[in-house]
């Protein structure tokens, strides 16, 4: 098992072509991309329709270079998106105490890699530390701060270690649907993070697994945080209705100036969230339409669904 100062960088992908592309140039760029082992999965198209995508992928990887070593995983028959990048961190785990992972769709800062390098040597040994993310996602900033601490967890550009991996995967489905079934666990939820509870509901009545909201509800469950710089160092360019989750770009998050500085200069300063007034009013209304009518829709619109949910489960 390696213990390096460079992880791997693992990115499933299937057929956006276009996208993975400026993914795979982008981080090229980065420093320290030369010493990184880049680990590409690339899925089997489920139909017809993504196989030109896929063909211009499969053609273009043998061009990649910048990077260290650069390790294929190719499947024969289609294992969808959750399995891929399940395939690739059980392949990551085999080599490495931790990984970095990211979706096809995303673009880097040229100083992402030696964020995200830094910050698993750095904060391996911390229990509250569960995931490192390079994408701030908050409208805030600070000149005393170029580190964050959130309760809640985005996956693009997300750092694990092997060991907090297994704690995380070792809490029982059932765990989260516990949550959603009583109202006071709920309602404790919803006041410190509407979105969270919103989307953990919306998971459930779906049978769902979306690793980013249960890590989120994991970490407010467990007083766990994810570690973000200050300044984003990475966009997500994947709002234009390609991928499998994400619409159309409501909030401007494709409009994200990142940092372009190569190496990125660590202090160990931390702004937390979740321990100032102001933070816990960020974290209310993160992900939340920002007109007053529409965010009232939608916390109306929760409880509705909430409570018809609880009725027809009690």
């Amino acid at each position: 098992m390696k213990s390096k100062s460079m992880y791997p960088i693992l990115i499933p992908t299937l057929d956006r072509y276009d996208h993975f592309k400026k993914c795979i140039e982008s981080l090229a760029k980065n420093t320290h991309a030369n010493k990184t082992e880049l680990v590409i999965g690339l899925d089997y198209p489920p139909s017809e329709k993504y196989m030109d995508g896929y063909m211009k992928i499969k053609e273009y990887i043998p061009e990649i270079c910048g990077f260290n070593k650069i390790t294929v995983i190719m499947h024969n028959h289609n294992v969808g998106a959750a399995g891929n990048m399940k395939y690739l961190r059980d392949y990551a785990f085999k080599h490495y105490d931790a990984c970095i992972s990211t979706e096809d769709d995303n673009v880097f800062s040229p100083c992402f890699l030696d964020f995200m390098n830094k910050a698993l040597c750095l904060y391996s040994d911390n229990p509250e530390i569960q995931t490192v993310s390079g994408y701030n996602g908050y409208n805030i900033t600070s000149e005393n701060y170029k580190l964050l601490l959130t309760s809640d967890c985005c996956a693009w550009g997300l750092g694990i270690w092997k060991k907090k991996e297994m704690q995380f995967d070792n809490i029982e489905y059932s765990w989260y649907k516990k949550i959603i079934l009583n109202f006071f666990q709920t309602f404790s939820l919803y006041l410190k993070y509407p979105a969270g509870a919103m989307m953990l509901l919306y998971c459930i009545r779906n049978g769902y697994k979306y690793g980013d909201v249960f890590r989120t509800i994991y970490n407010i469950g467990f007083n766990y945080y994810q570690l973000r710089p200050m300044n984003s160092l990475v966009r997500n360019e994947g709002f234009d209705g390609s991928g499998l989750h994400c619409g159309l770009d409501e909030f401007g998050l494709h409009n994200i100036n990142l940092d372009d500085a190569s190496i990125f200069d660590y202090d160990n300063k931390m702004m937390c969230l979740t321990e100032s007034i102001k933070g816990k009013k960020i974290l209310f209304r993160h992900a939340l339409p920002v007109l007053f009518k529409q965010r009232l829709f939608k916390h109306i619109s929760f409880w509705y669904s909430y409570l018809k949910y609880k009725i027809l489960h009690i």
